[in-house]
């Protein structure tokens, strides 16, 4: 294989819209190669502005059919990605060759998305924005892999932007174990109901042996959360009858002793915990989003909408859940310019 650069053009893609507030981070100089043969290893640099010099959150994206979809996994990155970031000359590394093993590709392009950091960010162990796809943005490679759900406009109404699971057998399926989570852990999600028929219609469940964890859709049009242990229902909790085609913002937040449960930014209450322990860690049987589609008791599937899940490995606090809530609420949803690369040949061995 000879040896090539990964990127022969640039073309800038401005998704600026002016706020009164803030000046969007910008991208530019994006410069992506593969090193010489042997590595399997793609050394990105770019600068970074942002004129309140703000800590960033920078994300990578790649494609190997032009930039038609961007579903290359992108995991194993090392360098300045992610949260954290601050402006500047920065260097990603990314072992291709670990992600995207067996393939030499013409179409191979490469995108670095810079936003105003997330808030909250630290401790975050999964995230799912599903732009576009049910990769994971933390960064800790816990992709989904999406089983007959189909992408559907966000609560901003940005297409390709969310989840829509139709009430059968859809779900997403996380391709690895999600753990290092013991007492402290936190999950938040939005949700869109279309309908209820049925029970226990998953939105976000952990299945353990004799331990699971689930937030779904009852019969009766509520959203509940429920733990179960080999010695019975541990805790649950549930909301009012929630009318349909509204989005919702649901979270849930574990301490050692106890497990709050927020609605649209509001703390409803919270549980003492029955049998101590809230450990995502033991006997660990997967993560199932929209669905779970083989167990008996958690097959049902829920009639709606899912976006921006986020798994956390702390206790946010009521402020961090509030800042969740009103994530977006600007003159346009995110404070992005992107920058796509382009290249004649890359060969990942």
């Amino acid at each position: 294989m000879e040896s090539s650069s990964l990127v022969s053009r640039a073309s800038l893609i401005l998704g600026m819209v002016l706020l009164a507030e803030a000046t969007p981070p910008e991208v530019s100089n994006v410069i992506a190669r593969q090193e010489a043969e042997p590595s399997e290893l793609v050394r990105i640099t770019y600068d970074l502005e942002d004129a309140e010099q703000d800590s960033l959150q920078v994300y990578m994206q790649a494609s190997s059919d032009g930039g038609t979809t961007w579903n290359v996994p992108v995991a194993t990155v090392y360098g300045d990605i992610g949260p954290g970031v601050s402006p500047g000359s920065r260097t990603i590394a990314w072992d291709a060759g670990e992600d995207f093993p067996g393939v030499v590709s013409s179409t191979m392009r490469v995108r670095i998305r810079a936003e105003d950091e997330p808030i909250p960010g630290g401790g975050m162990v999964a995230y799912y924005p599903f732009n576009g796809n049910a990769l994971d943005e933390s960064y800790n490679g816990n992709h989904g892999t999406v089983y007959e759900a189909t992408l559907t406009e966000d609560r901003f109404g940005i297409a390709h932007r969310a989840y829509r699971f139709d009430g059968s057998n859809d779900r997403i399926t996380t391709d690895k174990w999600i753990t290092g989570m013991q007492d402290d852990w936190t999950i938040s999600a939005w949700f869109l109901k279309h309908s209820a028929s049925g029970n226990a219609r998953v939105i976000l469940l952990h299945r353990a042996h004799n331990e699971d964890k689930a937030l779904f859709l009852d019969s009766d049009n509520r959203v509940r959360y429920e733990e179960h242990y080999a010695a019975g229902l541990a805790l649950q909790f549930y909301t009012s009858a929630l009318p349909a085609e509204v989005w919702y913002h649901l979270a849930m937040v574990s301490n050692s002793d106890s497990l709050s449960y927020y609605l649209d930014g509001q703390r409803l209450g919270a549980l003492a915990k029955v049998f101590g322990s809230s450990d995502w860690d033991r006997n660990y049987y997967g993560t199932f989003i929209g669905g779970n589609g083989h167990d008996p008791w958690w097959a049902g599937t829920v009639n709606g909408n899912v976006d921006d899940v986020r798994i956390y490995s702390r206790s946010l606090s009521a402020a961090e859940i509030l800042a969740l809530y009103h994530e977006g609420e600007r003159s346009h949803p995110r404070d992005t310019i992107e920058v796509s690369t382009d290249s004649e040949r890359v060969g990942l061995p």
